[in-house]
């Protein structure tokens, strides 16, 4: 076929993110809310009511007006109609679990609740919300190119803050107040110069971080945005996370590298892309090596300890005391857990996701709680199988969408990871960041899915600009078949 032949529906798919007819101002207003929302989640500071009350999240009320300004063009006909998946019933029926267990605490074990409990049975659609905006906004090729863009200078900020608390600079003494949470983590950051940026704790911050560097490594190594960028930006937040002291992070950050070695190993040039990446972890590591040596002695020390993790201080208070805790009080009630008991455990830190939704939530809620990440892998895992049917010509078309469904599978993957010792699905500061990014990661799987089924179909001859279609014209873009 001519290189004037077009397969109207694959030219949507690639332009606006959906193959069905979509207005251009609902393609921007879902782009630009989820760059509001994902670096306005990482940037923002917590909102405290009064001394007593937790902090809110003002990422919730970005959500909120996202949420509003979707019923608003709902209303008018300017956005579809959502539909309902799997991860919305998932979300509703561990919100069910968490009710049910927290009345089984308070009238079977006698467990003393406060309305603090009650607080976790909403908290536990959030993800659900998030995953909705990210999912729903289906964005385009060139609106996810965008969005790394919007992203690499959030995470830029959150470096250059983190570098400001490290070296003591006066702009970060006015700004890390409204950061800090006033307790443990301020007096690391004053004696220990273990920085936390935008994210109040340390360990939160490498998890961001050590999230980030995957991103851009994975862009970098598959040839996508700007080299310069896809290099600068991992570079700077390995440096961070070796300034929050956090060897957490650090093992994230490996454990991200060997999951995209089989990625890259599958595609096209796929012994380059592996060399790219080997050469990567090298200047990687010599700049860990570097940055924990000249860091302060509490930093250097903490990374000392990794030559003989099991004498690591943390690691044997979590060993000896802490898990043991936990799992004797998941053992006194396995099915349905204690509940949240806020009273109880509000100021325990088991240090471990799983063994925290164990002891509250019991068997039961802990089934549930695993759909949460098996549901988007499976979805993204199908992508990614159909992603190797593509035709190049796709392919080079669909780079960016190929990217956020790679990286995406590797984030939750390191997200389990991390919930062996740290939290991401109850990780307030996190929250959203992770799960946006899932929604947009699984609707970038099945457009992967979507494109190399429309590829198969006979394209037909059809005008430049698609109907349906009210944005710019894009005639460069002449797909060709042959």
């Amino acid at each position: 076929m001519s290189a004037t032949s077009f397969n109207l529906p694959l030219l949507r798919l690639v332009w606006t993110g959906s193959s069905e007819p979509r207005t251009w101002l609902s393609q921007r207003l879902g782009e630009i809310g989820v760059a509001i929302l994902l670096c306005g989640g990482v940037l923002a500071p917590q909102w405290e009511v009064t001394p007593t009350e937790p902090r809110i999240r003002r990422e919730l009320f970005i959500l909120l007006a996202i949420i509003l300004a979707y019923g608003w063009m709902l209303i008018s006909g300017k956005a579809k109609q959502a539909r309902i998946r799997m991860f919305y019933l998932i979300g509703i029926v561990f919100s069910l679990c968490v009710g049910l267990s927290t009345a089984y605490g308070a009238q079977i074990l006698h467990h003393s609740i406060s309305i603090r409990d009650f607080s976790e049975i909403p908290k536990s659609w959030l993800p659900m919300l998030f995953f909705s905006v990210g999912y729903g906004a289906q964005i385009s090729e060139s609106g996810l190119r965008r969005l790394l863009n919007y992203l690499a200078i959030a995470a830029f900020l959150i470096c250059l803050l983190g570098w400001g608390q490290f070296f003591d600079w006066k702009i970060a003494a006015i700004l890390t107040p409204y950061y800090g949470d006033g307790s443990h983590n301020d007096y690391t950051l004053k004696v220990y110069h273990r920085i936390y940026s935008t994210l109040t704790n340390p360990n939160v911050l490498s998890q961001f971080l050590s999230w980030t560097i995957i991103l851009y490594v994975t862009a970098l190594v598959f040839g996508i945005g700007n080299r310069f960028r896809n290099m600068f930006i991992p570079a700077f937040c390995l440096v961070n996370i070796v300034l929050t002291g956090s060897r957490y992070g650090i093992l994230s950050v490996v454990f991200g590298f060997l999951f995209i070695v089989p990625l890259a190993s599958k595609t096209r040039r796929g012994l380059s892309r592996v060399l790219r990446l080997v050469m990567l972890f090298l200047v990687f590591s010599v700049i860990f090596a570097v940055v924990s040596q000249r860091g302060s002695f509490v930093i250097s020390k903490r990374f000392d300890e990794l030559r003989d993790p099991m004498r690591a201080g943390s690691l044997r208070s979590r060993l000896d005391f802490l898990w043991v805790e936990a799992a004797q009080d998941f053992l006194s009630s396995p099915i349905l857990g204690h509940g949240p008991v806020k009273i109880m455990y509000g100021h325990t830190f088991t240090d471990s996701e799983y063994l925290d939704i164990l002891k509250m939530y019991g068997l039961v809620g802990f089934t549930v709680y695993g759909f949460y990440y098996w549901w988007p892998l499976h979805r993204i895992r199908l992508g990614m199988r159909n992603a190797m049917g593509l035709p190049h010509w796709l392919e080079e078309e669909l780079r960016a969408t190929l990217l956020v469904m790679r990286f995406g599978f590797v984030m939750l993957a390191m997200a389990l990871f991390m919930n062996i010792g740290m939290f991401t699905f109850l990780n307030w500061y996190l929250m959203c960041f992770m799960w946006t990014w899932t929604g947009i990661s699984v609707r970038a799987s099945e457009v992967v899915s979507e494109a190399a089924e429309l590829a198969r179909v006979p394209a037909a001859r059809l005008t430049p600009r698609p109907l349906a279609w009210d944005g710019p014209a894009r005639p460069d873009l002449a797909i060709n078949h042959s």
